[in-house]
């Protein structure tokens, strides 16, 4: 194998590197906001369970009534 063969086997390689990275950044992004969306629903359900346990303590204070 000639050195051009090598330069063009190395080059082919880094090509089809490049194509793996920017695939696994592909997925890593669409993991990232998937995440990012769980993550935002997790506060919202957090926040409602905070507001109703709030509001049932308000309701079982004696006097209120």
């Amino acid at each position: 194998m000639g050195i051009v063969d090598k330069l063009f086997e190395a080059m082919k390689t880094t090509i089809e590197m490049r194509g793996d990275i920017d695939r696994n950044s592909e997925q890593l992004k669409s993991a990232t906001d998937a995440l990012l969306d769980h993550e935002k629903r997790l506060v919202r359900l957090e926040t409602r369970d905070e507001l109703r346990v709030i509001s049932l303590g308000r309701a079982s204070r004696p006097g209120d009534e």
